[in-house]
């Protein structure tokens, strides 16, 4: 169960596609879509390359929905019928509470 003081910092809302399947040329099929809350942080990462240095902007997600690498997000100003409009999740942690329960998922997400 989540701590009532993370889950009160979950202002933002969030729609998520769980990729249910995949097709015969390989791309994923998104099962229908579910409205969460959630907090989100936008960060920025300096990455440097050849060219000199460029910016990399993600967002780290905590929920309490079950989420997996793949799946998409829509934040509360994407337009959730273009998939294109999403955020790819590209990593997911699962954190317990104190008694091994499952408490939320942080997520990072491009």
């Amino acid at each position: 169960m989540v701590d009532p003081q993370i889950k009160q910092q979950w202002r933002h809302a969030i729609t998520v596609a769980r990729v249910e399947d995949t097709s015969d040329s390989g791309d994923p099929i998104w099962g229908a879509q579910i409205a969460a809350f959630a907090r989100v942080e936008p960060k920025t990462k300096v990455v440097p390359t050849s060219n000199g240095i460029e910016s990399s902007t993600y967002h780290v997600v905590l929920t309490d929905i079950t989420v997996n690498i793949g799946d998409l997000i829509w934040f509360v100003n994407d337009d959730t019928t273009k998939p294109e409009a999403a955020h790819l999740v590209k990593a997911v942690q699962q954190f317990d509470d104190e008694y091994g329960a499952l408490s939320h998922f942080q997520l990072v997400v491009s």
